[in-house]
């Protein structure tokens, strides 16, 4: 045989079998699976609440997941410009900021 046709030693030799069969089929689709199941009861358990705290704590950030989620084809579609949406999360921070801080009378709103 010369180099060039001879196995290389992470090659299998013609007509050889590895010893073990390798990960069995499926098993890497059972563990997206099971992890997929996971987040779909943890988010219908608190997600409105997830939602709420991502907005107060960032919602600038917020807006940029929700902003993925609009197909490409159907982005000429919105009406909003980027200024009306910006002006209206600002708006928004402001609101949640009060009831952070508390309102015009000094007391904390929840």
């Amino acid at each position: 045989m010369t180099e060039e046709k001879k196995a290389k030693h992470w090659q299998w030799e013609k007509g050889k079998a590895p010893r073990s069969p390798g990960r069995p089929l499926g098993s890497k689709n059972k563990i997206k699976e099971d992890f997929l199941r996971d987040m779909l009861a943890a988010w219908e358990k608190d997600g409105p609440a997830i939602i709420q705290a991502a907005l107060a704590e960032s919602p600038v950030q917020v807006l940029r997941i929700f902003a993925g989620f609009i197909p490409k084809e159907e982005e000429h579609k919105v009406e909003l410009s980027l200024k009306d949406v910006i002006e209206s999360a600002e708006r928004r921070v402001t609101e949640l900021r009060m009831n952070v801080r508390g309102d015009d009378n000094g007391r904390t709103v929840n």
